[in-house]
């Protein structure tokens, strides 16, 4: 693979080869596991000194403009689905996304993010760390849940809680991990016992529209 980096190179003069490069599949998925890698510190040196020596991009360039945009859309569709921005860096239903994802909180935080990306994924409410990865954090947010309960006597949190929106994409954070299967037993243990409802039932109907009547929505033309 790493001799077809290199004849691509020196037919392109660059190595900004797209994850999804219709001339060669094998080597685009190659190429982006190579920057997955190095972004968790778990490439070879050696490999990662031969990459080097040929001028190896460990950030696609911004002239790859279109498939940034692309991979975009995507988390767009994602989280009008989900309601929130947190997927999971496996994520078996697409992949390319969860790592995408993951490079753009890597690529934020070594500060190589140009300010027009940062910009367009601060406007969809992007969350730059994961709520469930701090210990102290998920069991800040897990107490707030459970003061949740303590007034409201369930813990179906609206998406839109405008009282404490970050509990509110928390809570929805916590049933996707369920559902990819990337939740620890612990946590899963945790939170079953106070009653936590994984999935809006239709047995949780009632509760849920006395829920949303007491919320107050945007005007969407805002």
């Amino acid at each position: 693979m790493y001799q077809r980096l290199v004849a691509y190179k020196k037919e392109h003069k660059d190595t900004n080869i797209p994850q999804k490069y219709k001339e060669d599949p094998q080597l685009g998925h190659w190429v982006a596991n190579k920057r997955v890698a190095h972004s968790d510190k778990k490439l070879k040196e050696e490999r990662k000194r031969l990459l080097n020596s040929i001028g190896f991009a460990w950030e696609l360039s911004t002239k790859n403009k279109a498939q940034w945009e692309e991979m975009y859309q995507r988390l767009v569709a994602f989280k009008k689905e989900h309601k929130h921005t947190m997927v999971p860096k496996k994520y078996n239903e697409d992949p390319y996304l969860g790592r995408w994802v993951y490079t753009q909180r890597a690529a934020r935080r070594n500060k190589t993010m140009t300010e027009e990306r940062k910009c367009l994924l601060n406007s969809i409410g992007f969350l730059w760390a994961s709520l469930t990865i701090n210990k102290a954090q998920w069991e800040e947010m897990y107490q707030r849940l459970v003061a949740f309960k303590k007034e409201h006597k369930h813990t179906m949190v609206p998406t839109k809680y405008k009282e404490d929106p970050k509990l509110a994409c928390w809570v929805s954070t916590q049933r996707a991990a369920y559902r990819d299967k990337t939740m620890t037993e612990e946590r899963k243990h945790i939170l079953n016992s106070i009653g936590f409802a994984w999935k809006l039932s239709t047995r949780n109907k009632a509760t849920w529209e006395e829920v949303l009547s007491g919320i107050s929505w945007p005007d969407p033309r805002l």
